[in-house]
């Protein structure tokens, strides 16, 4: 492990454990040339500045499991961010050969929205995190892994069984998450980049009849959209946010972004996707309508 040579705070959550701990510390070490991510329950990782080469260390009860947790999310989030690529917190279906995004907080349905647009036929392309990469006029959204990460609430709305998926081994005792593999025949995974058409920004349930439904934002409202649901904000510096903030400015002469609210029973989840399938047709040119079964 390398010698803490003038460790620097870079970032320290405001989320602490019950013992007081920060959730995650990044600091600066070796005069800038490595980040050190510190989380509370015992993984540490070092990261070369030039985002080339990550190193990690853990406690021994932690399971490989935990670690791929970190890695394939906040850690390649991070990685991304230093080589100037912006992310959105979202997960991501595809239709027509156009990717239409689910961004939200945490736990207001990103990757519940994409399963069940996924058992309805539709290909998924990401579950939580989008790298986004600009060329011409279109913002092209970078497939993820082939999977999907559901609470078991979510699994038992889908599949009837809150046991129907393979529950992800996890040290941490309050880890409730499940496994839906995209690669089984039964789903179809996309594996190439396609230009974002919409971003739908999931709101806070409803219990009103009239949920799900959709919402227009005003063009302000649509900014700040984005910018709360851009992947780990937190860890930007000032440079990093300029290049974030351009691009996004950018982003919303093209793609519009609508608020989507959901109903509070899951038994209303496919009714959600009709209504966002309805709502893109209706966005759509008229020659373009209509959209097609997968």
């Amino acid at each position: 492990m390398l010698e803490r040579r003038q460790e620097q705070n870079w970032f320290t959550s405001d989320i602490c454990n019950e013992a007081g701990i920060p959730y995650l510390k990044i600091s600066l070490l070796d005069f800038g040339m490595y980040f050190l991510l510190t989380y509370n329950d015992g993984a540490e990782f070092l990261i070369e500045h030039s985002g080339a080469n990550i190193y990690v260390t853990s406690r021994k009860n932690q399971t490989l499991e935990d670690l791929v947790t970190y890695l394939v999310g906040p850690l390649l989030g991070f990685v991304l961010r230093l080589r100037t690529v912006t992310c959105l917190h979202a997960s991501a279906i595809v239709i027509n050969n156009k990717v239409i995004a689910f961004t939200g907080d945490s736990g207001t349905g990103k990757s519940t929205t994409a399963a069940a647009f996924a058992r309805l036929g539709y290909k998924v392309l990401s579950d939580n995190m989008i790298p986004i990469v600009e060329r011409g006029y279109n913002f092209l959204a970078q497939p993820a892994y082939p999977h999907l990460r559901l609470r078991s609430g979510a699994v038992q709305a889908l599949f009837g069984s809150s046991d129907a998926l393979p529950m992800i081994e996890s040290a941490q005792p309050e880890w409730d998450k499940r496994f839906l593999d995209l690669n089984d025949v039964s789903y179809r995974f996309q594996r190439n980049p396609l230009p974002i058409a919409v971003i739908y920004q999931l709101d806070n349930r409803s219990e009103h009849n009239r949920a799900p439904y959709i919402e227009e934002l005003a063009p302000e409202q649509q900014k700040i959209c984005l910018e709360v649901n851009t992947y780990k904000n937190y860890m930007l510096d000032n440079r990093m946010k300029d290049i974030e903030y351009a691009l996004l400015e950018r982003m919303l002469r093209q793609i519009q972004v609508r608020n989507l609210v959901s109903h509070t029973d899951p038994a209303h989840l496919y009714k959600l996707c009709e209504t966002v399938l309805q709502d893109y047709d209706n966005l759509l040119p008229v020659h373009n309508r209509n959209i097609k079964a997968p």
